[in-house]
């Protein structure tokens, strides 16, 4: 799964080194995204097209899988520098709580094996 920020860039040149402001994805996803971009009549765009060979991200957090099964994660930018996927999924979490209103539930402690979920991973469970 590619791991991105908002506002990051998303490009199909596999000579760049991912990180959480590039992600690389195939040539046959970035087509897909390109394509929902021009489908999407909506006045705010999910996707600013840069160049050929790359697109800017808006301001949209979430996850997007495409027709070939390729997944991308995008993670809110909260400005205070560099911070793990893990650190911001956490903060996304806590941000998807807030606004449908779930409340947290502290009981015992609990013999279960913690996994670092994607966040389309939480939400389904």
């Amino acid at each position: 799964m590619i791991q991105v920020r908002e506002y990051s860039q998303i490009s199909t040149d596999r000579g760049l080194a991912p990180s959480l402001d590039l992600g690389v994805v195939k040539q046959t996803t970035f087509d897909w995204m390109v394509d929902v971009l021009h489908q999407s009549g909506k006045t705010e765009k999910v996707l600013v097209i840069n160049n050929r060979k790359s697109l800017k991200l808006g301001k949209y957090v979430g996850y997007l899988q495409s027709p070939n099964g390729e997944a991308i994660e995008i993670l809110p930018k909260t400005g205070l520098g560099v911070e793990s996927p893990q650190k911001s999924r956490r903060l996304l979490q806590k941000m998807l709580m807030s606004a449908l209103s779930l409340k947290p539930r502290e009981v015992g402690q609990a013999s279960l094996k913690r996994l670092n979920q994607p966040i389309h991973e939480w939400i389904f469970s």
